[in-house]
């Protein structure tokens, strides 16, 4: 009688995602989530019309799944840190970067921005 196996393949460059966890992320890494991936693809800087000093950088990320893919973006734009909140295959979810109510600072102050948080999102009635 053959027996049945479970075979886990080691994707490169991807590691395993926990909900409401710190996470450390890099361009093009891929971080799995119970319901989704989640890729940094890069940054874009733009120098917004109302204030031609200022620079607003945003991060971008795919997330996908077998039944949907999109990207999402998040930056803290003028200075007002929020968070990011998606939808995907119906079930919503928040990303935060730099700050959070819940886990306080996530890399504030730091030169380069590689931490982030992925929360569900609960519905409270």
């Amino acid at each position: 009688m053959p027996e049945n196996k479970i075979v886990i393949k080691k994707i490169k460059d991807s590691c395993l995602g926990k909900y409401a966890k710190v996470i450390d992320f890099s361009k093009s890494k891929n971080i799995l989530f119970p319901d989704f991936s989640l890729t940094f693809l890069g940054t874009d800087k733009e120098v917004p019309k109302f204030n031609k000093k200022l620079l607003i950088k945003t991060y971008k990320f795919r997330i996908s799944n077998e039944k949907e893919k999109k990207q999402i973006t998040w930056s803290s734009g003028t200075g007002r840190v929020a968070p990011r909140y998606f939808e995907i295959s119906g079930k919503k979810f928040i990303l935060e970067m730099v700050s959070s109510e819940k886990f306080g600072d996530i890399g504030r102050g730091k030169k380069k921005q590689t931490l982030l948080v992925i929360t569900k999102e609960i519905m409270i009635i």
